[in-house]
């Protein structure tokens, strides 16, 4: 079981609790940022075990309708690399809704200014909430996940992204 759930928290890794970044005078675009090839580095925090190392490999591209592919490949420490795929797509001014391999439903997001804050449920009874703050580099952004089960933190990753091409 806990197998199960460190691979279901594992999933999570790579895309978090806002907190001040210097905005961005033009609100950034999610599908802009993860086009091509970006690298996360980051710590997954679980309850009850100590803290892992978590390093993802993305490539995405978008579709000519509007929606991002993001497939990943996602390894941590003492665990076999896990491979995700997010589809997000715009249907409305900073809005997206899409899916995520593992999830349970729909992926919710709102953009606001440099900041595109997520939504979804996994199996397992997982809530996930995520922040993703882009630098006004337009190369990096920060990820921070937070999972929680029957309203209870049980998770969390704190993470680095930048583009690698």
């Amino acid at each position: 079981m806990r197998r199960i759930f460190l691979g279901l928290i594992l999933f999570v890794a790579t895309a978090a609790a806002p907190h001040a970044e210097t905005s961005i005078s033009t609100p950034m675009s999610a599908q802009r940022f993860f086009q091509g090839h970006t690298e996360s580095r980051g710590q997954l925090r679980q309850i009850f075990s100590k803290s892992r190392a978590v390093v993802s490999y993305s490539n995405g591209r978008v579709e000519p309708d509007g929606t991002l592919v993001l497939t990943q490949i996602i390894h941590q420490d003492g665990a076999v690399p896990k491979h995700r795929e997010w589809r997000l797509r715009e249907d409305r001014a900073g809005h997206c809704t899409g899916t995520v391999t593992d999830g349970i439903g729909l992926v919710e997001g709102n953009l606001t200014g440099n900041q595109l804050h997520m939504r979804f449920k996994l199996k397992g009874g997982l809530s996930v909430e995520q922040w993703l703050s882009f630098r006004p580099d337009g190369r990096s952004a920060t990820n921070r996940i937070k999972v929680r089960k029957l309203g209870i933190s049980v998770a969390s990753i704190d993470e680095s992204i930048r583009k690698t091409d």
